[in-house]
């Protein structure tokens, strides 16, 4: 769920880089076409320009970055797809063997996200320029001390904490927002209702 908002932000990113015409966008769409092409021998041929842009893609603001996602699953996946063609170096972490990410990314790690040192140490051993948790079953506490020491949590941990209760995000959108939402009301005996 956490990872929709990386996705947005990547997919904006592109979107935007479409629109102004530069380089990186350009990158995306030569890829795009050049597997397109790969498929379908009747698509058209790519321009010097194209295949210049392609080649300095080495040089894009996402070269040499790393991203650790913290959850592996079909989301994760397409998060890793989209990264990997901005030229990012991906880590997926999770709790079971060959989850849908892992399959996709660069390196894969198999841990306790629940366990506060487990996940401290896997972040800190592989020093990622991003860290995106795409699951709610894992350590805030550790999210919370790695941000303080520099790493960026996207979103950042505060955020990842509230997506985990769903009583906070409600909370939240009705009671400090001030977003009309359907009336409700917490239960917690079964007499209260």
């Amino acid at each position: 769920m956490i990872g929709v908002f990386f996705l947005g932000a990547i997919s904006t990113s592109i979107t935007n880089s479409m629109l102004s015409r530069n380089w990186f966008g350009r990158k995306f769409l030569f890829n795009y076409f050049k597997d397109k092409k790969n498929r379908d021998d009747s698509s058209s041929q790519f321009s010097v320009d194209d295949e210049w842009f392609f080649i300095n893609m080495k040089d894009s603001i996402f070269s040499n970055k790393r991203i650790l996602l913290l959850g592996s699953g079909e989301l994760g996946k397409e998060l890793v797809i989209e990264s990997k063609r901005l030229g990012l170096e991906v880590i997926a972490i999770d709790r079971y063997e060959k989850a849908p990410a892992m399959q996709v990314a660069d390196y894969s790690r198999v841990i306790d996200m629940g366990d506060k040192n487990i996940l401290k140490n896997t972040i800190k051993e592989f020093n990622p320029d991003f860290v995106v948790p795409e699951i709610e079953a894992l350590s805030i506490e550790a999210l919370k001390e790695l941000e303080d020491e520099g790493f960026k949590i996207v979103p950042n941990a505060r955020t990842v904490e509230i997506t985990m209760n769903r009583d906070k995000i409600r909370d939240l959108a009705s009671r400090d927002l001030k977003i009309k939402t359907a009336k409700f009301d917490y239960i917690y005996k079964f007499d209260d209702l």
